[in-house]
């Protein structure tokens, strides 16, 4: 009759460890790797529509300052 007892509430605790510790947290792990791969593919395309809305049809020219030119600079408080 002990012994019987004995496996019951092993059982009993087993079954409770299983599916309110490890299924809770397999589930949350599945979820927040979800998460991640969808923030990962959102700043992907963010990146992308980036690229492309900054690449110029043509080459930007710079104009080279000559040495011992003044360049004004602007105080910013």
């Amino acid at each position: 009759m002990l012994r019987t007892l004995i496996y019951i509430m092993t059982f009993y605790f087993i079954y409770r460890f299983i599916f309110h510790f490890l299924f809770p947290i397999a589930n949350a792990t599945k979820d927040l790797q979800e998460k991640v791969n969808a923030i990962k593919a959102e700043q992907n395309r963010m990146n992308q529509a980036n690229a492309q809305s900054n690449e110029a049809p043509g080459k930007a020219k710079r104009t080279k300052i000559a040495k011992g030119d003044y360049v004004d600079f602007i105080e910013v408080k």
